[in-house]
């Protein structure tokens, strides 16, 4: 909760802005995740998506570059596939997956 309300300054100061970019028709969103550096070096599920979709904005020395990189370069190696399936997106992460065989990100 800490990380969130020391967030929310900033959020607060951004908001004019997005809100004049919404009146222009772009619908932009600030979404932050909020994770210690070993955290993240730990990875999450969202991760996945953002080797995708992320626009970072700020990166201080490529950290989470980096981080989304390896996990792209990891995916490229397992042949994963994102899906898009009905209004959601998907992933398999392993095409060729055998039962009982680990898949390590």
């Amino acid at each position: 909760m800490k990380r969130i309300a020391q967030f929310a300054a900033i959020e607060q100061r951004l908001e004019p802005f997005l809100e004049s970019l919404r009146k222009e028709g772009v619908q932009t969103f600030i979404s932050p995740i909020f994770k210690t550096p070993e955290e993240a070096q730990r990875g999450s599920p969202l991760f996945l998506d953002m080797v995708e979709d992320a626009l970072i904005l700020y990166d201080r020395d490529r950290f989470f570059s980096k981080i989304l990189d390896r996990l792209r370069n990891r995916l490229k190696e397992l042949g994963a596939k994102r899906i898009w399936q009905g209004n959601v997106w998907h992933w398999v992460l392993k095409p060729d997956y055998r039962p009982g065989e680990l898949i390590e990100l």
